[in-house]
C-alpha cells in the first residue's frame, strides 16, 4: 500500500470520528481554517499559538513509526553508497544537494564560531553535522531514525544520539534544518532546544516557509509544503508569538548576512530589508 493511500485512509477514519483536531504543539482545541487538499485533510491555524498545522493530526506514536519505517525524501534520508559518500567527503559536500555552506555562513554571521558546542537536532545521516565539524564546531547530534543515526556514527564519525536523555548540555548553538515541520510538538522541541543553550546561546531553525508573503508569491508551491510529510507549517506569525519579547530575527531565503550580523550585534535589524517571500524560513533567537 502506498504511503499516500495509507495517509488518505487514516485521515478519512479520523474525520469520521472527529479525531485529530487540536493543535499538536500547544494542545488548543480552537483553530481557524486556512486551506484544504485531498478533500479529507486541511490546514488550520491555532487560535492560541498561531501555528499552522495539518488536520487530522498525527499522534506521537504514529509520528515515530512513520519516521522509522516509511519516511523517504531522497538524498535527505537515503544513505549513500560507500563510493558516493567517498566522493562527497572528498569535496566536502561542495555543490551537493546537502551542501551546508549557506547554513554555516548564517550561523557564523549570527555569532557562531570555531570551538562552539553545537547540537544538530535532527541530523539524518550526518551530512550537516560532518560539515559543521569540518568548520571547527564541536558537534553532537540527535536523530530519531536508528538506521540513519548508525550510518552517521559509523560512516562519518558523527557523535549522534537517538535518545534526548543521553545529550548533555549546555551548547553554544542549537541548530536544526528542516526538522521542526516534522516533530510531534513544535512547542516541546523549541523549549528543549532553548533549555540546552548556554546564556546568550543561539537557537537556529530553518523550515519550509508557511508565511502569507510566500503564499501570495507562489500558492501552488506553498500548498505542496504541508501535508503527510510536513504536519507543521511554520510561519512568521507563529515565531513572533512564540518568541515575543526575545527580539528574534525572522527571514526567508536568500539570506542577507550583513543584516544577520547586525541583528547578532544588538538584536536589531532593518526589517524592511529582509525578505519574507522565499521558500525557506529562518528564525534566530538568543537565550
Amino acid at each position: 500500500m502506498s504511503q499516500k493511500f495509507k495517509y488518505l485512509i487514516a485521515c478519512t477514519k479520523k474525520n469520521l470520528f472527529n479525531e485529530g483536531r487540536s493543535c499538536p504543539s500547544c494542545g488548543c482545541s480552537k483553530s481557524t481554517f486556512v486551506a484544504r487538499k485531498f478533500l479529507v485533510t486541511a490546514l488550520r491555524r491555532c487560535d492560541k499559538c498561531q501555528m499552522l498545522f495539518r488536520t487530522p493530526t498525527t499522534t506521537a506514536q504514529e509520528n515515530a513509526a512513520f519516521y522509522q519505517e516509511e519516511y523517504s525524501q531522497g538524498f535527505t534520508t537515503d544513505c549513500p553508497t560507500d563510493d558516493v559518500l567517498s566522493g562527497l567527503v572528498e569535496r566536502g559536500f561542495a555543490g551537493a544537494e546537502k551542501d551546508y555552506s549557506a547554513y554555516i555562513a548564517v550561523v557564523l554571521a549570527a555569532g557562531g564560531r570555531k570551538g562552539n558546542r553545537l547540537l544538530d537536532f535532527g541530523c539524518s545521516w550526518g551530512y550537516g553535522s560532518w560539515q559543521f565539524a569540518q568548520r571547527g564546531f564541536e558537534v553532537e547530534s540527535f536523530e530519531i531514525s536508528l538506521p540513519r543515526a548508525e550510518f552517521a556514527r559509523s560512516k562519518l564519525g558523527v557523535n549522534v544520539h537517538t535518545a534526548l536523555a543521553d545529550i548533555k548540555g549546555p551548547f553554544d548553538v542549537v541548530f536544526s534544518a528542516h526538522v521542526l515541520e516534522h516533530v510531534p510538538s513544535v512547542k516541546e522541541s523549541i523549549e528543549y532546544g532553548m533549555s540546552m543553550l548556554k546564556p546568550n546561546g543561539l537557537f537556529v531553525a530553518f523550515t519550509p516557509n508557511g508565511s502569507e508573503e510566500y503564499r501570495k508569491k507562489n500558492v501552488e508551491s506553498w500548498n505542496k509544503l504541508w501535508g503527510i510529510v510536513h504536519p507543521n507549517f511554520l510561519d512568521k506569525d507563529f515565531y513572533e508569538r512564540t518568541f515575543a519579547g526575545k527580539s528574534p530575527m525572522i527571514a526567508s531565503n536568500p539570506y542577507h548576512l550583513a543584516e544577520i550580523a547586525q541583528w547578532s550585534e544588538g538584536g536589531r535589524y532593518d526589517k524592511s530589508q529582509v525578505r519574507m517571500d522565499g521558500i525557506e524560513l529562518l528564525v534566530l533567537v538568543r537565550k
